[in-house]
């Protein structure tokens, strides 16, 4: 996972490259949270599908509002049950 941002602000979008992402599929999830959540149900403010051996990207504009902070995320499982994975890796803007 990835914080990309600690506190209240903006976020305008972020890469995640899945070429490690031994299992099909993989979900990118986005967190209005300053660390990614436990393991199990969840509730991401946004969520993406993503196949093996891919790289995904989504750009807000206007940029999405947060209260918490930005982490992003990766999971074996979703859209709505996180099971982390360090599979994935991100890059992302937040203000």
């Amino acid at each position: 996972n990835r914080v990309l941002k600690a506190s209240a602000g903006s976020f305008t979008g972020f890469q995640v490259n899945m070429v490690t992402c031994a299992t099909y599929p993989c979900w990118v999830m986005v967190f209005d949270a300053t660390a990614l959540p436990g393991n199990g149900a969840v509730t991401p403010l946004k969520w993406y599908q993503a196949t093996q051996n891919s790289t995904i990207g989504a750009s807000y504009k206007p940029p999405l509002s947060v209260v918490n902070g930005v982490t992003v995320g990766c999971s074996t499982t979703g859209p709505f049950t996180l099971t982390a994975t360090a599979q994935c890796t991100f890059s992302g803007e937040a203000q």
